[in-house]
């Protein structure tokens, strides 16, 4: 009976494995053809997953991961989020398991009983953050731990296998309050072999966290948590994935490439359009410049001759004004005259008397001195 029981159970397992690793593989595949950005590499991509921790807890961690960016996408698949941006150079994506997990644990008085409940949930891990994620990360808010969060990392243990605490790792959000955790002390972080991270709002906080997960996966294998029962799928399957990734990266890389040359010289041509055409644009208005001069000398000679016009029309209908007009340029006429003739009278001296020249006639003037004046009254 026993005996049964066992083989029942270890059949039992192979079929989930087997479906398991399907569906996995299934996942893999289509990961593989439709996004490209995932890699091996965490210089160039990083993925979390978060365990733990409430609502607010979490947003906390990826407004300061993401550096309190706005941008970030945001994707929902069924009780998990996830948030994705650049950070620092690479690509990070968050994946947020359902908060509910730790009370549902603590619910149950067998630990067991209550991770079989969820492991179906748990095995989302992969799928969630395909190839797999850099590190397990377990929130918790500092000062705030109720002693029972390794629970989640015993439901990761059972579920994984005791490498996925190898890339775990205790995320402690610094608080506003007098209260600290001791880290040292703390079950959770024993588990993950003491590394832990007080996760400040800063930019160093943030760049450290990442320091911390390098150095926990750089002497391994993978540098992305694989459980062990998929090592020959990946070994078969990854390397000709990741091959493909590059390839289409490559791909894309060179098609933006050759769409920034073709944008640069339109940009170009249309700087040199632009330039032309304001070339145009300055002779166009020093001409109007120099006909708006000219339109202004026209309409002062018209204006003039309008004037001119008003008074000649005003003295045809004022026919003795015309008359005074004329009377007074012959009065100035006979002035001019008179002025002439004056200047044409020219003196000149005589020995007997003065003899003065009128037109062309010399008239004589009697010498009328003194002394001829005097003999004359003398006589009379």
């Amino acid at each position: 009976m026993v005996r049964r029981r066992k083989t029942r159970e270890k059949l039992l397992g192979q079929d989930e494995k087997d479906e398991t690793s399907f569906q996995y593989g299934t996942n893999f595949y289509q990961a593989s053809s439709s996004k490209f950005t995932h890699s091996a590499n965490p210089d160039e991509e990083c993925r979390f997953i978060l365990l733990g921790g409430d609502v607010d807890a979490n947003k906390d961690v990826c407004r300061i991961i993401f550096r309190n960016q706005q941008n970030q996408q945001r994707t929902e698949l069924e009780d998990w989020e996830l948030q994705e941006n650049r950070v620092q150079g690479r690509h990070v994506t968050v994946a947020i398991s359902p908060t509910t997990w730790l009370e549902h644990l603590r619910s149950f008085f067998l630990l067991f009983r209550g991770i079989k409940s969820i492991k179906k949930d748990i095995k989302k891990c992969l799928s969630v953050t395909l190839p797999g994620p850099n590190a397990f990360l377990l929130v918790i808010r500092d000062g705030r731990d109720n002693g029972k969060e390794h629970y989640l990392l015993e439901a990761v243990d059972s579920v994984f296998g005791k490498e996925a605490l190898d890339y775990s790792m205790v995320l402690l959000i610094k608080g506003s309050g007098e209260k600290r955790s001791d880290p040292v002390s703390m079950k959770c972080v024993k588990k993950c072999d003491q590394r832990h991270h007080v996760l400040e709002d800063t930019d160093s906080s943030v760049q450290e966290l990442f320091s911390k997960v390098l150095r926990m996966i750089g002497d391994k294998k993978r540098k992305f948590f694989i459980p062990p029962k998929y090592e020959k799928f990946m070994e078969t399957d990854f390397e000709s994935w990741e091959k493909r990734r590059i390839s289409k990266m490559n791909e894309f890389l060179a098609k933006c490439q050759y769409e920034k040359d073709n944008l640069i010289g339109e940009l170009d041509a249309s700087n040199k359009r632009e330039s032309e055409l304001q070339k145009k644009l300055e002779a166009s208005k020093k001409s109007e410049r120099e006909l708006q001069k000219e339109l202004e000398a026209t309409q002062l000679r018209e204006t003039k001759l309008i004037k001119e016009l008003d008074d000649f029309r005003r003295n045809e209908c004022n026919p003795g004004r015309l008359l005074d007009s004329a009377q007074q340029r012959k009065s100035e006429d006979s002035k001019e005259d008179c002025g002439v003739k004056k200047d044409n009278t020219v003196q000149e001296p005589q020995a007997s008397g003065t003899r003065n020249r009128r037109g062309s006639k010399d008239i004589e003037v009697p010498n009328l001195s003194t002394d001829q004046t005097h003999h004359h009254l003398g006589t009379i």
